[in-house]
């Protein structure tokens, strides 16, 4: 989808929604039900704000997982945006006879994010996956978008409570993306301490 065609969605769609949104609840968990489009010129607004927005996603086994494991299920509550990434999920919601959110996963909306991003201007950084795979991700959204800024990237194989989980902070607060996608698991997600907030940056 190129930007024209996501702008184009969005003005003839919902407003972009601030404050509280419509969300469908499950399990104590407030899923989004705005449109894909919605949603990334949501997280792309969120961008341009002096505070960090924590953004999630759920499916079926991130549901079951947040049912055992209270500090997922509390950072699921507590983001500010949770999207649905999975047909389980949107099956549920029928089952319950709840609002059926919109199914949007990384490899569809990544390369839509990262076209608003370049016409915006907001430099992106990579967190996640096995070595060296984080920085071929970010080859790879240099190749597709050449103006996108990927200020960084970084393997997620570290311990949170180690040094090198501070000199990753310390990367990005050098770097100071506007958004930090970080892919490294629902389970060790749920288990933070705290969440990623490196100081300077602005992250969705």
């Amino acid at each position: 989808m190129t930007v024209h065609a996501l702008r184009a969605s969005v003005d003839h769609g919902l407003d972009t929604i601030t404050g509280d949104r419509p969300a469908s609840v499950m399990f104590d968990i407030p899923i989004e039900l705005a449109q894909p489009a919605d949603v990334l010129q949501t997280i792309t607004g969120w961008a341009e704000e002096q505070r960090t927005r924590r953004v999630m996603y759920v499916n079926a086994h991130v549901v079951n997982q947040a049912r055992v494991i209270p500090e997922l299920a509390e950072a699921l509550r507590r983001a500010d945006l949770v999207y649905c990434d999975g047909y389980g999920v949107r099956l549920a919601a029928r089952v319950l006879g709840r609002p059926v959110p919109h199914r949007m996963t990384g490899a569809d909306w990544i390369w839509a994010l990262s076209l608003l991003c370049e016409l915006d201007g907001h430099g992106l950084y990579l967190v996640g996956s096995e070595p060296p795979l984080a920085q071929q991700a970010a080859d790879r959204l240099r190749r597709r978008c050449p103006q996108l800024r990927v200020c960084g990237a970084h393997h997620g194989f570290f311990d949170l409570d180690s040094p090198h989980n501070e000199r990753v902070i310390e990367d990005i607060n050098e770097q100071r993306p506007r958004i930090v996608l970080v892919g490294m698991g629902t389970a060790q997600a749920g288990a933070v301490g705290r969440p990623l907030r490196p100081a300077g940056s602005r992250t969705a």
